[in-house]
């Protein structure tokens, strides 16, 4: 994957909860330094049983607004961009609401370091914590999860971007 100007093996890490148990929205993206284990990992293969070095990428000077802090969410990598959908922040309840959970679609394009906010149409996926989120080369997957009023039904949201 090529993030921060050069080709690293790795993967993002977003959001979650903190160790005063808040939930968060911190972007990193960890990755596997090649030169760093080299004594472990030759030709693709352990050679030596040790921890591995990665290092973390934080995005300080990202551009755009990223999602409101949650965890529980769906994610994915779908061409340049990462991509968040749903998840839960316990926050937002309010009696009025009686709801936590998030339905909102956000990227991350990798390569400027900018965040966009989705606007999405048609039939909408409700609300849910805990979604399934795939993407293949052309379009995203959404399946699954819950929020308070039940689990989500067994409806697959195919969603494409034009």
């Amino acid at each position: 994957m090529n993030v921060g100007g050069g080709e690293m093996p790795g993967f993002f890490l977003f959001g979650g909860l903190n160790e005063d148990g808040q939930a968060t929205n911190t972007l990193f993206f960890i990755h596997f330094d090649i030169a760093a284990n080299k004594e472990i990992i030759q030709k693709g293969e352990y050679v030596k049983a040790a921890p591995l070095k990665l290092t973390a990428k934080k995005f300080p000077n990202a551009t755009g607004k990223p999602p409101c802090p949650r965890y529980a969410h769906g994610a994915a990598v779908f061409g340049n961009y990462f991509v968040v959908f749903g998840g839960r922040n316990n926050k937002l309840y309010s009696s009025e609401m009686k709801n936590l959970a998030l339905n909102d679609l956000h990227l991350f394009d990798f390569h400027k370091e900018m965040w966009v906010t989705v606007a999405m149409f048609g039939d909408m996926p409700c609300t849910r914590w805990s979604p399934t989120l795939v993407s293949s080369s052309d379009k995203l997957i959404l399946l699954g999860g819950m929020n308070l009023a039940h689990y989500c039904n067994n409806a697959v949201f195919e969603l494409t971007f034009s």
